[in-house]
């Protein structure tokens, strides 16, 4: 097998591309038209030697996750009719679930606050009751010595 053989069955993906056809696959997704301007692009590319196939491998995956998320992104950004409703759901019960962990924490916290004031005013209850205490035995010791 010769080289040109070679260079058209090596895989990418599930499909089989020559390197010519895998140049213009890339270069078609960048939207460039030389290894100059594809290092211009991204500087993951730089380093990389365009003479080899397994660098227009690596950018062929790279532009391709790229484009990917690009066009995610644009999807979620307008979605279609069927899932709008959905978002719009999700949205809402996500907007309440908010407000309920809010509400939530304010109620938690004036719970905080409520039994610092009842920690407090045990306290008081109990040195008042310590002193009355004391109060009583002073009053029962003269009471029995008298």
């Amino acid at each position: 097998m010769n080289r040109e053989e070679s260079a058209q069955t090596k895989n990418i993906g599930d499909k089989k591309h020559s390197l010519k056809d895998l140049k213009n696959i890339v270069y078609k997704l960048a939207g460039v038209s030389t290894t100059k301007s594809l290092k211009l692009l991204q500087s993951d590319f730089k380093s990389l030697d365009f003479r080899r196939r397994s660098s227009w491998d690596i950018a062929l995956k790279t532009i391709s996750k790229t484009n990917s998320a690009k066009q995610f992104e644009d999807w979620r950004q307008n979605p279609p009719e069927e899932y709008k409703d959905l978002f719009s759901e999700i949205e809402n019960v996500s907007k309440s679930y908010n407000q309920s962990i809010e509400a939530g924490l304010n109620i938690s916290k004036s719970i905080k606050e409520d039994a610092k004031d009842l920690q407090k005013l045990s306290d008081e209850f109990s040195d008042e009751a310590g002193e009355l205490n004391d109060d009583a035995t002073t009053v029962e010791i003269k009471r029995r010595r008298s």
